[in-house]
């Protein structure tokens, strides 16, 4: 089961802001590969 469908199940149990809570994964990989994903930003934008 996706993250979000899990979450929304759990809203009003457990769960207050499960937006938030879905976000924080993408955004740790976001942050632990920042200077891949510029780095490919900047390959991709010289032809």
């Amino acid at each position: 089961m996706p993250i979000t469908p899990a979450l929304l199940s759990l809203q009003g149990q457990y769960v207050s802001s499960w937006s938030v809570i879905a976000a924080v994964p993408t955004a740790a990989v976001f942050l632990r590969f920042q200077r891949h994903f510029v780095g490919g930003l900047a390959l991709g934008a010289v032809k």
